[in-house]
């Protein structure tokens, strides 16, 4: 059994990355918020033969914190420090953000087995927001106020239009905007409303604020930060210097002035779709990613490979789809699927050349992208002069409401140049039939959303595999279906899956769902 117990709405977007990332594993117990009221001994009794975990959240390094302090004379910080020394010690493992944290639990002699665990990009944190396009705030922070922070925040709020939403700010410190906290999916009100998020150290430590940040990244928003002593994010979030208030007024002032990025500057890019089955899904999945295509091409066979015929409801589907085009192919007789597979997605590229796209995306009916985060991953493509590209996928099994993380790749994207779509060796384990000479290339952290195991669409999915000239393939899928259409609540998923031992090779099996929260 895996058990996530937390006592704070504040741990509520890092408790979704957790049984998101770590749900796979067994007889465990993770504790967030361990430092507010845990009892860790209660917990061991609770969950016997488990593995308890504390992820350690707090900014605990060279004692420059309210909550650890050995030294300190203060009653309130002893009796912290002494219940952080307890959970720490009777704990079976530490997870912790910050290297530099876990420098320093190891030098104070904690002999608990300790883990890096930084918060990640997270997909059921994505909100796919729409940001207002006439901002009503040119900055916002959040969190806690004290004097360190106020020497920054009093000069962002004299000179822009700053929003603090922060417990009882209004009481001690002056601001113009202020309410009172909000936490999870309320304050992205607020983040969709403002031109830029400013995050100040609370300590003069200046640990990363992680927790705060990583949601905020999970929804592609623009965060201008206090230098920290790591930078875990990267060029995703842009920093300024300790105490150099010109350097933070003169980077809010660029972002606030910053105008759009003209739809001339956007690459122009294409979508190809490979069509058989799943005409309804492919409405679903044009509509979605008509936000970022210029040029969409389907290339549609009403026989399939194996003899068997398309939907009849197909052809009025398809004729009103918002797409540039619709190409109805036939495919040759006693031809490979693989090969005609890859034969439909030339045809899709040559029409792409044809409307002097830049890039190409090659998909099936059945996906999606999140359209904001692909679009920011091809400009970088176009920034580094990458030209391939390549996706995690998370594949939703019975209906949208449940999924698991896939053990392949997707090559999502490929800058047009003379290049073609072939059988091809690739540097990681990826779908064989949208390959193309790799070249150079990039990998992605998000994910392409991949609705293949739906029950509403497995008549159709199951008529067309099995009509495979493969016997293993018939029986396979009949074994997926079935065990599809008996599926409850709390039952693991089967599916076909990747020996990552065996160099991908394909097998059945079992795999733990996660549940969107």
């Amino acid at each position: 059994m895996f058990t996530v117990i937390t006592r704070h709405l504040a741990f509520n977007a890092i408790e979704t990355m957790v049984r998101e990332k770590y749900s796979h594993l067994t007889d465990t117990v993770i504790v967030l918020g361990y430092n507010i009221g845990i009892n860790i001994q209660k917990i061991k009794k609770e969950y016997p033969k488990h593995k308890i975990v504390i992820y350690q959240l707090e900014q605990l390094w060279n004692n420059m914190s309210q909550w650890y302090d050995p030294q300190s004379s203060n009653p309130a910080i002893i009796k912290r420090t002494n219940h952080i020394t307890v959970c720490l010690n009777e704990c079976d493992e530490i997870w912790d953000y910050d290297l530099d944290n876990i420098g320093f639990i190891v030098d104070e002699g904690f002999t608990t087995p300790i883990v890096f665990r930084q918060l990640e990009y997270c997909d059921s944190l994505n909100y796919h927001l729409v940001k207002n396009k006439n901002p009503k705030y040119d900055v916002l922070f959040y969190g806690s106020v004290n004097d360190r922070r106020y020497e920054y925040l009093k000069r962002v709020d004299e000179k822009y239009n700053l929003l603090v939403i922060a417990p009882d700010a209004a009481e001690k410190y002056e601001f113009k905007n202020v309410i009172k906290p909000i936490f999870g999916r309320e304050i992205y009100d607020y983040v969709i409303d403002t031109k830029v998020v400013l995050n100040i150290h609370y300590y003069d430590s200046r640990l990363q604020e992680q927790a705060r940040l990583f949601e905020l990244l999970c929804n592609n928003t623009r965060i201008l930060s206090e230098k920290s002593r790591r930078n875990y994010f990267d060029k995703k979030i842009e920093e300024f210097n300790t105490d150099n208030f010109d350097e933070m007024l003169s980077k809010i002032d660029n972002i606030v002035q910053e105008k759009v990025e003209k739809v001339d500057d956007k690459p122009k890019i294409g979508i190809i779709y490979n069509s058989f089955y799943g005409v309804n899904q492919l409405i679903k999945s044009v509509d979605n990613m008509r936000k970022i295509a210029d040029y969409i091409v389907v290339i549609h066979q009403r026989v399939g490979f194996f003899g068997n015929k398309e939907s009849k409801d197909n052809y009025e589907l398809l004729v009103n789809l918002k797409v540039d085009e619709v190409v109805f192919y036939k495919n040759k007789k006693d031809m490979e699927m693989s090969d005609g597979v890859l034969e439909k997605r030339n045809i899709g590229l040559e029409h792409c050349k044809k409307a002097g796209c830049d890039y190409v995306i090659p998909m099936d009916n059945d996906e999606e992208y999140d359209c904001d985060l692909l679009l920011q991953e091809i400009l970088d493509m176009r920034k580094n002069n990458i030209e391939t590209m390549y996706s995690p996928i998370i594949t939703y099994y019975y209906d949208e409401n449940h999924y698991y993380h896939d053990t392949y790749y997707v090559p999502s994207c490929f800058k047009v140049n003379d290049r073609v779509f072939k059988k091809s060796k690739t540097s990681i384990l990826c779908d064989p039939l949208r390959k193309m000479e790799e070249m150079t290339f990039k990998i992605s952290k998000f994910p392409m959303h991949h609705y293949s195991l739906m029950v509403s669409s497995l008549k159709e999915k199951y008529n067309k595999n099995i009509a495979s000239r493969n016997p293993q393939i018939k029986t396979n899928y009949i074994k997926i279906a079935e065990r599809l259409k008996k599926w409850k609540e709390g039952d693991k998923g089967f599916a076909h899956l990747n020996d990552l031992t065996k160099g991908g090779a394909s097998y059945l099996g079992e795999m733990e769902l996660i549940k969107k929260t």
